[in-house]
């Protein structure tokens, strides 16, 4: 959390600051946004569309790693992974997380419920990612609610969706793609998205190459406009411009007048 400047200097939490924090501090596995996120998502009409460049846009712009195709962030993946590592880790934090203030406390007693229904919303199609409609299976956390309706715990189904093997660096939660050979439940086939090295080093090379035809262009404009020209043409220089026959004839007359 940091100072709000707009609100009296109160202490808020914020999107960059998530971000910042999880760059700095996340281990693996790391979420990271899929094609189907609200945010992300085209509507026209009635219809709700994957949209790759603002997927894309929305990443680079929490220091996220782009996708290289809507494959490799597959929002079905997204939520194999979600339901294999959300409950389990909850279910491991439960007690060091119950005497953690809520940032909501109109919703949630403490961070735990806080945690709790974020999670939920996640899982559901009002205003989530509807992995219960893309995986035909109910949220496998459910909320404890007290007698005022706020949440105060939760209990967690334990699911194996995706082996472990698919969470190491490169995997389906990390950059939204997974191998086909280690997929269940699906039949979509992702594209690994690029390293951010090997992104960098490509963008390096390419405006490396650009820069040097430039110049090889620019060298040939100077030969054929400036070089070649004088090049081509003989030097009077150090004597007197040679004149015309006709001209000698009239001149040498002149002088014998």
């Amino acid at each position: 959390m940091a100072p709000d400047l707009a609100d009296t200097g109160s202490f808020k939490a914020a999107l960059p600051l998530d971000e910042l924090s999880a760059l700095y501090h996340q281990k693996q596995p790391m979420a990271i946004v899929p094609a189907g996120d609200p945010m992300t998502v085209t509507t026209v009409g009635s219809q709700t569309l994957l949209n790759l460049q603002k997927t894309n846009s929305y990443r680079v712009g929490v220091a996220q790693q782009p996708a290289l195709t809507l494959a490799g962030a597959d929002t079905v993946l997204y939520c194999q992974a979600l339901g294999t590592v959300g409950p389990a880790r909850f279910n491991s934090w439960q007690q060091f997380l119950v005497n953690g203030d809520s940032l909501d406390p109109t919703t949630s007693t403490n961070l735990v419920g806080f945690i709790v229904n974020r999670f939920i919303t996640s899982w559901s199609p009002d205003g989530g990612l509807n992995c219960s409609g893309l995986l035909n299976m109910p949220s496998p956390v459910t909320a404890i609610i007290n007698n005022q309706g706020l949440t105060t715990g939760g209990t967690y189904q334990l699911l194996n969706l995706i082996p472990p093997s698919a969470f190491e660096v490169g995997g389906a939660f990390y950059n939204g793609s997974l191998p086909s050979s280690t997929a269940n439940s699906t039949n979509s086939t992702a594209t690994p998205a690029a390293s951010p090295l090997s992104t960098l080093a490509i963008g390096f090379i390419t405006a490396f190459a650009a820069l040097l035809v430039l110049n090889i262009v620019a060298l040939m404009v100077f030969v054929v406009r400036y070089w070649l020209p004088k090049s081509g043409r003989p030097s009077n220089k150090g004597s007197a411009p040679e004149i015309p026959t006709k001209h000698r004839q009239w001149a040498a007359g002149d002088r014998e007048f």
